[in-house]
Formats: C-alpha cells, structure tokens, sequence
C-alpha cells in the first residue's frame, strides 16, 4: 500500500469485513493500522503490481494505530 505522492505504507496481512465498511489491516514493520478499503480512500488498484493507491484524509495513518 502507498499514497498518491508514493510514500509507502505498507503491506496488507487482513482483510475485516464488517457491515459497515469493510477495514484493511496493514502492517510496516511492529506497526498495525485499519484502513478503510472505500473508494474515497482508496483510489487505486494494480492487481499486477500486488499494490492499492490511497489517499487518506489528514490523521487517518496516526490515528488507526494498532
């Protein structure tokens, strides 16, 4: 996973489906965050290249910590 700019984020290890919005867990290192997989969010996908483009509005990466 990186952003738009190319700044890596991480790799996806899970996927939590909930009625509401479906959450990716993602991984970097001993860090673990839950990013929302909507299209708002997440504003590309390269099955070819294993990778999802997001943009993710001020804080979400801080805050999602796990």
């Amino acid at each position: 996973m990186v952003t738009e700019v190319g700044d890596l984020i991480g790799s996806v290890k899970d996927i939590l489906f909930i009625k509401e919005n479906d959450l990716l867990v993602v991984e970097k290192g001993e860090k673990k965050m839950l990013i929302p997989f909507t299209e708002s969010i997440c504003i590309g996908v390269d099955l070819g290249k294993k990778e999802i483009v997001i943009d993710p509005p001020d804080g979400l990466l801080d805050l999602n910590e796990i």
